[in-house]
């Protein structure tokens, strides 16, 4: 709808961004015991990206997209250049990883999901839905 974001979308696509890297940060699932052993739990071998806290593997990569989709969308509100569709890329890029990653833990029986996934999945989410909003006014008001 407009050429400059709201201040609520910037704080919004802010917001998007830290969530992204605490949840990046944060585990992402763990595994289930798969038996006893003498009264000992024997896990699982297969390792998925994700299972150890801190920024590893596709890690910095999620947090630079939202981070650099959270600046486009604050230098949208500041100068005359047009950063929905950058923000928005990000966003979708990141709730794909997310989502499959989410499908890929969520259909083994050998983990349990992680605080972590959810909340990357919600700053992809949060920063699409800024974009989509600022751009074609679509979404809930910030």
């Amino acid at each position: 709808m407009s050429d400059t974001p709201t201040p609520g979308a910037v704080v919004a696509a802010l917001v998007a961004a830290a969530l992204g890297a605490l949840g990046a940060w944060l585990s992402w699932g763990d595994r289930r015991p798969v038996e006893t052993v003498d009264g000992q739990s024997s896990y699982i071998t297969e390792s998925l990206p994700g299972l150890e806290p801190g920024l590893s593997g596709l890690d910095p990569v999620l947090v630079a997209l939202l981070g650099f989709g959270a600046v486009a969308v604050t230098t949208t509100r500041y100068t005359g250049w047009r950063g929905q569709a950058i923000a928005a890329l990000a966003g979708a890029i990141v709730v794909v990883v997310s989502g499959s990653m989410l499908v890929t833990y969520w259909v083994a029986d050998q983990y349990v999901l992680g605080p972590g996934l959810a909340l990357l999945l919600a700053g992809g989410l949060l920063l699409g839905g800024v974009a989509a909003h600022e751009r074609f006014g679509v979404g809930l008001p910030w």
